[in-house]
């Protein structure tokens, strides 16, 4: 464990006040930023036990890679006429063929061919790493994420890395970790000021609730008092 948050956002100050005294303006999140870089900060743990985490990660990885043909891969078709592979259902990406030319600025100047991967639809997708204050010290969530490409199978990776074919669950299986947060940040941190559509929907309907209460007790009052005079 480290020093306190104390410390950690006194050093913050100390560094914006250092650049600000020689004409450099610099942001609360650029100078929490530079004073991460300077040290361990964490409040959950060393560097050692991150590293020792991530061993075992990659050690109990139950997932098992073995390579085999390509026309034997199933969903995926090999076109005869093209010879570009494709997903039978669509989405993710193409594998076809390239020739390029023109390449005096590169190592092979009188160009080449090669098979390229190609995005199906070229909408990119979400890439992104929560941050957290623990104690007021900026945390990060990274995953051991297994990937058959990977060396060794399991690497760190973003919070969320994704395309929108896995986003849109086109693979049949659950939808990413924490891919909310990115979907839809404007309701996606609860006790920040921003509440997801049923939680405003429920507030409301309270808030009706306790109107009516109100108004029902004043209709009693006004009944208790209008009977009085009558008598």
């Amino acid at each position: 464990m480290t020093q306190p948050d104390k410390s950690f956002a006194a050093t913050v100050r100390d560094y914006q006040a250092f650049a600000t005294g020689r004409g450099m303006e610099v942001s609360i999140t650029r100078a929490e930023v530079h004073v991460e870089s300077m040290r361990d900060w964490s409040q959950v743990g060393t560097i050692e036990e991150a590293k020792a985490w991530f061993v075992e990660q990659r050690e109990s990885c139950p997932m098992v890679v073995v390579d085999i043909a390509l026309n034997e891969v199933g969903g995926w078709s090999i076109d005869q006429e093209t010879g570009n592979v494709s997903r039978d259902a669509g989405g993710f990406f193409t594998v076809h063929g390239v020739r390029v030319t023109q390449s005096a600025g590169r190592e092979v100047g009188q160009g080449w061919d090669q098979p390229i991967l190609t995005q199906v639809g070229y909408d990119g997708g979400l890439l992104g790493i929560l941050r957290k204050r623990i104690s007021g010290v900026p945390h990060y969530l990274i995953e051991a994420k297994a990937e058959p490409g990977n060396y060794e199978k399991v690497q760190l990776s973003p919070t969320l890395q994704a395309t929108f074919s896995n986003l849109a669950r086109a693979h049949a299986g659950r939808k990413p970790h924490f891919a909310e947060y990115f979907e839809d940040p404007e309701h996606a941190f609860p006790g920040k000021g921003r509440m997801k559509p049923h939680e405003e929907e429920l507030m409301r309907l309270k808030k009706k609730l306790a109107d009516v209460e109100e108004e029902r007790e004043i209709l009693k009052k006004a009944l208790a008092i209008f009977s009085k005079h009558r008598k």
